[in-house]
């Protein structure tokens, strides 16, 4: 006679569980099996904490104590085969439960995990969430709602084609509340920035000379006597006019975003948020 087994009912502690989701590129990936292997399970809040770029021994070390000490379940993707060993055998050293593999084994390891039988359910990121994070990242775009600039998730600021726009979009198709503002020479930004959290606040730039390319590529939609939009003087002003305001807000995040898609600015704000704002992971 089969034997039945029986979930272990979790205390309200161990309710809250978190996942690392590790790559050497973006960690879109182990994000996304991450997120669709916790829908799974109705007893346990999931929350996925992207590791993107791991790239050496020293990060999977980092990786494995940074798990190890808030128990948590790793997740990684590996096109290198010399770090998927590493993360093999610096997790197994320190018994912490690491997973590289497709999906149904994924599920079968969150489930012992958590002590809990999984539902075998299709599992994405419910749609009104990202409908609404979507409504949210045009309403709120270049600018154009300073009065709910408070609301959002991440507030992304730069000067013109820092890819302010793509990036609010990557972080909405994950279900977060983004807003953008661009920093324009002799404007200020508007007085509801000063209300977002620092630690919300994202300034992106990009080395002069790239920017000078991506803008040029840009002047012939713009019509005549629209040189300047892609001077190198110009260009420099404005970067020194984004530089001014990192200094006299401290607590503000730059990121360099020269030869960076959106998608890998996006995971880079998503690793930072979800160290600062653990409760707030979708």
């Amino acid at each position: 006679m089969a034997k039945t087994t029986r979930a272990v009912r979790p205390t309200e502690a161990d309710r809250k569980r978190v996942v690392f989701a590790v790559s050497d590129s973006t960690a879109m990936c182990a994000e996304a099996l991450a997120r669709a292997a916790g829908e799974q399970f109705r007893q346990h809040n999931v929350a996925v904490r992207i590791w993107p770029n791991v790239l050496s021994r020293d990060d999977v070390e980092r990786v494995v104590r940074e798990a190890e000490s808030e128990h948590a379940l790793v997740i990684y993707t590996f096109a290198s085969l010399e770090l998927l060993r590493t993360m093999q055998d610096v997790a197994a050293a320190s018994r912490v439960p690491a997973v590289h593999d497709p999906f149904t084994p994924l599920v079968a390891e969150m489930g012992r995990w958590l002590g809990e039988s999984p539902l075998h359910r299709s599992g994405h990121l419910p749609r009104p969430e990202r409908s609404l994070a979507f409504e949210f990242a045009v309403a709120n775009d270049d600018g154009k709602r300073p009065d709910t600039m408070k609301s959002a998730h991440a507030l992304i600021l730069g000067v013109s084609r820092t890819s302010k726009t793509s990036v609010s979009y990557q972080l909405a198709e994950r279900g977060y509340l983004a807003a953008n503002c661009p920093i324009v020479p002799g404007m200020p930004l508007p007085r509801q920035t000063d209300a977002v959290d620092p630690r919300r606040v994202f300034l992106l730039v990009m080395q002069a000379d790239e920017l000078c390319k991506v803008r040029q590529a840009r002047l012939p939609y713009l019509g005549r006597g629209q040189e300047i939009y892609a001077d190198i003087e110009q260009v420099e002003s404005e970067l020194r006019t984004s530089l001014a305001l990192l200094r006299a807000h401290p607590g503000w995040t730059r990121i360099d975003v020269t030869s960076q898609p959106p998608e890998e600015t996006a995971a880079k704000i998503l690793q930072l948020f979800s160290e600062r704002f653990p409760t707030e992971v979708l």
